[in-house]
């Protein structure tokens, strides 16, 4: 309440430094300050106390609103910085120079220039304003001193964000592990199954399309074929499908097939079993290839890609309830439900079933994402809440790679531009590239490797990007 001085000595002391210190502003009246050199209080009763009581040649600089209570200050004698006008938040107070002259800057500007001292103390202070009935909220924190000296200076070429990891780096899986795997394939896709495992499933190799399932131990670095069992027929061989897993199954909707026209069918592998079942093709969907699919809580929410049967690249979203427990043969029936919702855009409400409620469609008037093919999509946590991100793709004239990113509030209904700095934007701007999460909480993400203007990136040997989603 009644305010007061936290000294701490520095040995030896320095007569070249830099000392700076954060504080908080609460905007309150008030005093608080920094000095590198202030002297120990003098006893008023002692002898020629009116003069010794003045500090001198000591200086200091922060808040002292009995000087100015708009701006920040310096002293001594106590002045207000010119153009240094206080606000709530935090602000750096430094002192640079040696015994000779001193500079003391208030958010990074010089406010004052001043006769030079050595750093043998360093000093807070923090007062009220006299007779004010209650105290004032200032806080410190980043508190250091270091020497300095002026002829010493560096200087950078174009800043480049680069991530350097503990650990982190490429190394080629064991080359045994591939002669007893899945041949070579492209337009395949790869999930991760939840207990630490991959599962591929399709892709394209001169032609032919791949229909079959493999799973990859990291731990062990082996592959185990999945041979579908059971009565039910296994789907058609495809590429540029869209996969997730969800509960120890794994659900493939679209794609390409052996040859090349678009699919709109939709299965459910379930890897316990390995049996396939077929399930509903949402109503109203045209067939395509190129689209993402990833899990919201327990939607699956299928975004963009080519619709073959009429030549656009779509900005369509789609969800489909994985908690339903339809089947093609269920939803066939009298009644039967289907589990699919066209979320948007919409050019009518309740023209089929997957359109029957208003309440499950985008809000308009909204932004949209222009339409996409052979994108990236990620949706950040496990909730119903999480968001979904949508990177980059190619654009509808079939050439330009798209380089923005849009994220999608499930529960809102909603699209916005995802606020990425523009050195990720032009990271992002590429197709038919790999991404994945590589932190437990999923908000942080490599991209490698696709296609920009036709040629793969990195001159052969891709290249990899980490994006940071959600700061």
């Amino acid at each position: 309440k009644a305010g007061g001085a936290i000294p701490r000595v520095v040995s030896p002391a320095m007569s070249s430094f830099f000392l700076q210190a954060y504080v908080y502003d609460s905007g309150c009246a008030g005093a608080a300050w920094v000095s590198p050199d202030w002297g120990s209080c003098t006893d008023a009763g002692s002898a020629n106390s009116s003069k010794r009581l003045l500090p001198g040649t000591a200086v200091g600089a922060g808040v002292q609103s009995s000087a100015d209570p708009l701006r920040y200050a310096t002293t001594y004698p106590w002045v207000a910085v010119p153009g240094a006008n206080r606000s709530v938040g935090w602000h750096t107070i430094a002192f640079r120079g040696n015994s000779t002259t001193l500079e003391i800057l208030v958010d990074g500007a010089v406010a004052k220039v001043t006769k030079g001292t050595t750093l043998s103390k360093i000093m807070l202070r923090s007062d009220p304003v006299a007779g004010g009935a209650t105290g004032a909220d200032f806080y410190w924190d980043g508190i250091f001193a270091a020497p300095y000296s002026p002829t010493v200076a560096a200087s950078a070429g174009a800043e480049e964000d680069v991530l350097m990891a503990s650990g982190m780096g490429w190394s080629q899986v064991a080359a045994g592990a591939a002669a007893t795997g899945p041949g070579a394939r492209q337009g395949h896709t790869v999930t991760a199954d939840g207990s630490g495992d991959l599962l591929v499933f399709g892709g394209e190799r001169s032609g032919y399309a791949y229909g079959d399932v493999w799973r990859f131990a990291p731990a062990a670095c082996t592959w185990t074929f999945l041979p579908a069992v059971g009565a039910g027929s296994p789907p058609p061989g495809r590429h540029d499908h869209a996969a997730v897993v969800r509960s120890g199954a794994l659900y493939v909707f679209g794609g390409r097939g052996g040859g090349g026209a678009a699919l709109d069918d939709f299965w459910k592998f379930t890897v316990a079993t390995q049996e396939w079942v077929q399930l509903p093709t949402p109503p109203g969907a045209a067939a395509r290839f190129g689209h993402t699919a990833s899990v919201v809580g327990d939607a699956m929410l299928v975004y963009g890609g080519y619709l073959e049967a009429s030549g656009e690249f779509t900005t369509e979203l789609w969800s489909f309830d994985l908690a339903s427990g339809v089947t093609a043969a269920s939803a066939a029936l009298p009644g039967g439900k289907h589990g699919w919702t066209k979320v948007g855009p919409r050019d009518s409400n309740f023209k089929s079933d997957s359109e029957k409620s208003v309440n499950d469609a985008i809000v308009f008037p909204s932004l949209l994402p222009p339409g996409r093919f052979s994108h990236l999509s990620l949706s950040v946590g496990s909730l119903a809440s999480a968001p979904l991100y949508v990177l980059g793709g190619l654009d509808a004239d079939h050439a330009t790679p798209l380089s923005d990113a849009w994220v999608y509030d499930h529960v809102g209904k909603k699209w916005a531009v995802a606020g990425f700095p523009a050195a990720a934007l032009s990271a992002v701007a590429r197709y038919d590239a790999a991404l994945t999460p590589f932190d437990a909480l999923g908000d942080r993400v490599l991209v490698f490797g696709g296609l920009r203007g036709g040629a793969i990136l990195g001159g052969g040997k891709g290249d990899t990007y980490a994006l940071y989603f959600g700061q």
